[in-house]
């Protein structure tokens, strides 16, 4: 139940594969997988006490599966729920290099054109489903009319997690709770190489949206939305109140016109105590802007809240008031089903060069492949793991660094010397790495 709810603390098995040097276009096998887990020391955080989207969960499930019935998850899905729900263009992956009939390659843009953009990893449970919108809408039917599960196994299947302390979660066992425009709605999309889906439900008006895509830069979400609004009018409710928390989708409320000084006290970096993740506001000709964890416009909704665009949840930022006119130094992230959270701006370091010599050298892991290279120069601090290009570090606080999406954080003997650092990726978190040797 936590791998399906995502609440286990299993790392992320992608995150490590890339971390170890494997591309997405590579061809991975469960193997491979298998190998880096089996090889993780310490989890995310104690099973049941947060949420955090692992793959690893449902990859484990589909090993669980095999090794129970004796086939893969592929046979099993097409035997006891494919097949008897009449889905007969839908299937689990079973080779890279299989024929499957109208196949959709996927894409991304590159300059004035395109590229493929078509994953090999092999691994099941988390993804490599192909299906069709035809059959999809076989698949929403069964939850009105259970041909497979029955009605009980249905009804478990909508049932959010818990965590440790009590707090309900919007996730449920593969299924996602939320609202449009005041309606109740279960959804899940997914990601992967160039491919983009999302299946949208309207339980309550026996309503659902099914989007397809094949190219990186759609967003199926959006487009669920859209539909949906076309289809069901007056059923959906016209305008969200703008006062009120963020919904699971997308609100319509429009921006307001807010002064280039007042932005300019947004400037910064921001994370929440005792977190990893930074939220860095920018301010330029087109106004304020995130650029990490991800580039993506704000529009405000006041003086002081901000939603961010491009997004398939609804996710604000509300500036917490300060006198005069010194930076504001936090903020209340408002993301939907789940509780408010207070970041706070950092106040960054510049190390010297010297300090930056300190860090550098090779540096291995246990529970990853391959050695890591870190590096100084005249623009700052650079790391480099297996398969990857070196990468442009900034220094957050003493002994820690962010860039590439990836936070390092040294660690120091008695002495004060760099013996070795902890690495967050995301999904995958503080994993150890040793110093093996020194310029």
């Amino acid at each position: 139940r936590q791998m399906l709810h995502h609440t286990s603390g299993l790392r992320d098995y992608i995150g490590l594969l890339v971390l170890s040097g494997h591309q997405i276009d590579d061809v991975t096998t469960p193997e491979d997988a298998l190998r880096i887990l089996s090889r993780q020391r310490a989890l995310n955080f104690l099973p049941g006490d947060e949420h955090l989207y692992s793959n690893s969960g449902y990859f484990l499930l589909s090993i669980i599966v095999q090794r129970v019935t004796g086939k893969s998850l592929r046979e099993e899905a097409k035997a006891r729920i494919f097949e008897p729900l009449g889905m007969r263009n839908t299937e689990y992956l079973g080779s890279y290099d299989d024929l499957i009939a109208q196949r959709a390659l996927a894409y991304e843009s590159r300059g004035e054109g395109y590229r493929l953009d078509v994953s090999r990893w092999l691994q099941l449970g988390d993804g490599a489903v192909f299906t069709t919108v035809e059959d999809l809408l076989l698949w929403d039917r069964n939850f009105y009319t259970p041909t497979v599960g029955g009605r009980a196994l249905l009804d478990t299947l909508h049932t959010r997690g818990v965590l440790t302390k009590g707090e309900r979660i919007n996730y449920a066992l593969g299924l996602m709770h939320g609202e449009l425009r005041g309606v109740a709605t279960v959804l899940h999309g997914g990601s992967w190489g160039g491919y983009r889906a999302e299946l949208l439900r309207l339980p309550s008006l026996h309503y659902a949206v099914a989007v397809l895509c094949n190219h990186g830069g759609s967003n199926p979400s959006a487009l669920a939305d859209a539909v949906a609004g076309v289809h069901l009018g007056n059923a959906l409710r016209a305008e969200p109140a703008a006062a009120a928390a963020p919904s699971a989708r997308r609100s319509s409320t429009p921006g307001v016109s807010v002064p280039s000084a007042t932005l300019q006290r947004y400037v910064g970096t921001f994370r929440a105590p005792g977190a990893t993740m930074l939220f860095t506001f920018v301010h330029d000709s087109t106004g304020l802007r995130l650029t990490s964890p991800g580039r993506y416009g704000l529009t405000a909704l006041s003086s002081t809240r901000f939603r961010v665009e491009g997004l398939p949840f609804e996710v604000s930022f509300e500036f917490h008031s300060a006198p005069g006119t010194r930076p504001i130094n936090a903020a209340t992230l408002r993301e939907a089903d789940s509780p408010d959270q207070t970041i706070q701006r950092l106040t960054l370091v510049t190390p010297s060069a010297a300090e930056l010599a300190a860090y550098t050298g090779a540096f291995e892991s246990d529970e990853l492949d391959g050695r890591w290279q870190v590096t100084a120069d005249s623009s700052g601090l650079r790391v480099q793991h297996p398969g990857a290009a070196a990468m442009r570090m900034r220094a957050l606080t003493k002994d820690e660094f962010s860039g590439g999406g990836l936070t390092i954080r040294f660690q120091r003997n008695e002495g004060g010397t760099v013996i070795g650092a902890a690495l967050d990726q995301g999904r995958a978190k503080n994993i150890g790495l040793r110093r093996v040797s020194s310029p």
